[in-house]
Order: structure tokens, then C-alpha cells, then sequence
């Protein structure tokens, strides 16, 4: 995945939810929105590869904003609410890494 999966922040429908919950829950549009929305959509992507307990491969995000901020200076304050939902795995930024997962499998 080159970028991860939010929708557009043109989108109207997007854009009313945001603004009731900005005023319900003081700013917290996008978190309570935005951020729940995404990653429902990654993990569903996510579950296009791996779909049982046997199932093996790499799931390449190659969006800077999943890292979190002591990983890297574009990582956001939402990656680790995000990572909290998926299931633990290795981080690395080497593609040699990823490629020698894909060997051992």
C-alpha cells in the first residue's frame, strides 16, 4: 500500500461527520471519524492476503505516517492508535528484510 486508506477529506458526506463530531466531541472529528474509518479499510485490505491462521505473506505500507513519531519525524500521533488494532508485527525499512521473510515461507 503506497498510502494508507482515508477518504478523501472533499468528500461531503466525510466532511458532515467530521464537523458533528468536532462539535460533539470537541475536535475530535478526525480522530473519532477519520482515524476508526481508515483503519477498518486496512484491515480489511490486509485480510485480502492473510484470510486464515496458515496464511503467510508481507504487507508492504509504505505511508510514513503509520510509523510512530520516535520511529520516524512524519510518523502521527494516530499510528499507534492505529497499530493498536492490528495484529503485532515486524517493522523494517529494508526491502532485503522482507524479501528474506518471503524465502523462509
Amino acid at each position: 500500500m503506497t498510502a494508507l486508506p482515508f477518504t478523501p477529506p472533499d468528500d461531503p458526506v466525510l466532511q458532515a461527520r467530521v464537523r458533528e463530531a468536532d462539535l460533539k466531541q470537541r475536535g475530535l472529528g478526525f480522530v473519532g471519524i477519520q482515524v476508526p474509518q481508515m483503519t477498518l479499510k486496512l484491515k480489511q485490505g490486509i485480510g485480502r492476503l492473510i484470510r486464515t491462521r496458515r496464511d503467510k505473506g508481507v504487507v508492504c505500507i509504505l505511508d510514513p505516517r503509520l510509523l510512530l513519531p520516535h520511529e520516524d519525524p512524519h510518523g502521527k500521533r494516530y499510528a499507534a492508535q492505529i497499530r493498536a488494532t492490528l495484529p503485532p508485527f515486524p517493522i523494517t525499512r529494508s526491502w532485503d528484510e522482507a524479501e528474506g521473510f518471503l524465502e523462509g515461507i
